[in-house]
């Protein structure tokens, strides 16, 4: 059931007095009525569900199945544009089909798999990718019922950092697709006729998987190559047919994007549903996936308050996650993250300066508070800690000490691959804390 988080009341807070140089700080020996203070702030957090991730040309698709006892079944299924390389191959005469070969090169594998045959169908698009639309992880295209070809893979107990794979396709699919080029078909005539004839491919998980794997269609490894030869040749030549939506850097019309649904009926997150909407900490916890905006909201009210009752100047801030919740083998947290500015909406704050435009989220130390284009990355620290921790030391002096916002703010942590990505983590909410450094003006 959907709660709005009530008053907000202050907790324990944890004080102590610092030696200015035991912490970096070179302070004026000649100022007065200078004291270095230390306070650990706990902060509340609540659950957030935000809306679909645009997916939409990403730099990966994803494909595959998880079942996690805390955040459900999650399923992705990828959609893809594919075009040939060239409208003006030349075919000599006496040409033959040999074999048409999907080979997909990714970098991504998540879940717990391991020893365990995956295996993703593939199949013809039937409706069409627009592409000059922007698709997001609930979107999806109709597809033709029948495979014409599977990609299937097992994973080790090593990891490998690439997983490159292949298959050939169905025989009397790649011979229509052979005639069509040969003939010189009105389909091969450019990109919109070609996009016509052929809508695209679907790759589609096996309900009994227990991974996902994402594969990289801007790398030129991946791709659909029809192989031909004559009598006289002794290497076949081939046609290559390909996903990637960027050439040269310049956009090339190619167009892709991942489905991803997560039923979480009977998990701890079942009843996170209404968008936009707090939910109070499950068992003291908040959670994090990354590809289904589940986002957890820092609430600084316990900052604001200190930052109101005391002459402060800040020398460091830091939020710090400790101890984030243990996790099973291939279901780790998200390699780092981002903290996005939200307020009351519990939605992203855009950010427009002339021809700059983004969403507000912290910045690193060097930069401008309150621009985009440098946001601060807090990496995941894989030690005995297991925490995240970032500096947010002007957003916090800025922002809140000076009161130089002209509403209250709060954070939304963001996994920084947060639609290429399903990873997940959750964590108490007793182990979110302010660690501030700071000097009283008596």
């Amino acid at each position: 059931m959907a709660k709005r988080l009530g008053p907000i009341f202050i907790l324990a807070l944890i004080f102590s007095c610092e030696d200015p140089n035991e912490i970096g700080l070179n302070l004026n020996p000649g100022l007065q009525n200078l004291e270095v203070r230390f306070i650990e702030i706990p902060l509340e957090a609540s659950n957030l569900q935000l809306d679909s991730v645009n997916s939409t040309i990403n730099g990966q698709f994803m494909m595959g199945r998880i079942d996690d006892p805390v955040f459900g079944v999650t399923t992705a299924t990828a959609y893809s544009q594919v075009r040939p390389s060239s409208f003006t191959t030349s075919f000599p005469e006496g040409v033959a089909f040999d074999s048409l070969i999907l080979s997909v090169n990714g970098t991504y594998l998540y879940g717990d798999g391991t020893g365990q045959t995956q295996n993703i169908s593939i199949h013809q698009l039937s409706e069409g990718i627009v592409d000059t639309i922007r698709y997001f992880t609930f979107d999806t295209r109709q597809f033709n019922n029948e495979s014409i070809g599977e990609l299937n893979f097992t994973v080790g107990a090593t990891r490998p950092d690439t997983l490159r794979l292949s298959t050939r396709l169905d025989d009397d699919f790649g011979m229509t697709l052979f005639d069509a080029a040969v003939n010189n078909d009105d389909a091969f005539e450019n990109t919109t006729s070609f996009d016509e004839y052929f809508k695209g491919l679907s790759f589609v998980s096996d309900p009994s998987n227990s991974m996902i794997f994402s594969a990289n269609p801007e790398d030129p490894e991946t791709v659909m190559s029809l192989y031909y030869s004559t009598s006289e040749d002794t290497v076949a030549r081939r046609l290559n047919f390909t996903f990637n939506a960027f050439v040269g850097g310049q956009f090339n019309g190619n167009s892709y994007f991942s489905n991803i649904s997560t039923d979480r009926t009977g998990t701890p997150v079942a009843g996170i549903t209404e968008r936009f909407t707090e939910f109070d900490p499950i068992d003291n916890k908040v959670f994090l996936q990354a590809g289904n905006a589940l986002y957890p909201k820092i609430k600084l009210d316990a900052l604001r308050e200190f930052a109101k009752s005391n002459n402060i100047k800040v020398n460091r801030a830091d939020i710090v996650i400790e101890r984030v919740e243990a996790f099973d083998d291939g279901l780790v947290p998200p390699e780092s993250l981002f903290f996005f500015i939200t307020n009351e909406t519990n939605n992203f704050i855009p950010f427009s300066s002339g021809t700059v435009t983004g969403l507000r989220a912290v910045q690193q130390e060097s930069a401008a508070p309150f621009a985009v284009g440098n946001e601060l990355v807090v990496p995941f620290e894989q030690d005995s800690e297991r925490q995240f921790e970032g500096s947010v030391t002007l957003y916090v002096q800025a922002g809140i000490v000076d009161e130089l916002l002209a509403e209250p703010e709060d954070l939304l942590l963001v996994p920084s691959r947060f639609s290429s990505t399903i990873n997940r983590v959750s964590f108490d909410t007793s182990n979110i804390k302010l660690r501030l450094f700071y000097t009283t003006f008596e």
